[in-house]
């Protein structure tokens, strides 16, 4: 349930963002240029973006780094 919920937001965002910018070009009366595909491109990638640490930072402690090595954690106690 909660997978749907997030991607029915994401979807929702993403949706925005294209109309946003499909509208901001049929305004300027631009042709499909790489530049503006590539826009309408980065519209669906972008929210992914802001995704990714906050699926990091919530999975983070469960995939831990290795131990510090014992002549590194000298250095680590003085910072």
């Amino acid at each position: 349930m909660l997978i749907i919920l997030a991607l029915s937001i994401y979807a929702a965002i993403s949706a925005a963002c294209v109309v946003l910018t499909f509208l901001e070009g049929w305004a300027e009366h631009d042709g499909y240029g790489a530049l503006r595909v590539a826009g309408l491109l980065a519209c669906i990638a972008w929210p992914l973006i802001l995704l990714a640490p906050a699926v990091h930072a919530a999975l983070g402690p469960r995939f831990a780094c290795a131990p510090v090595p014992k002549r590194l954690e000298a250095r680590r106690r003085l910072t």
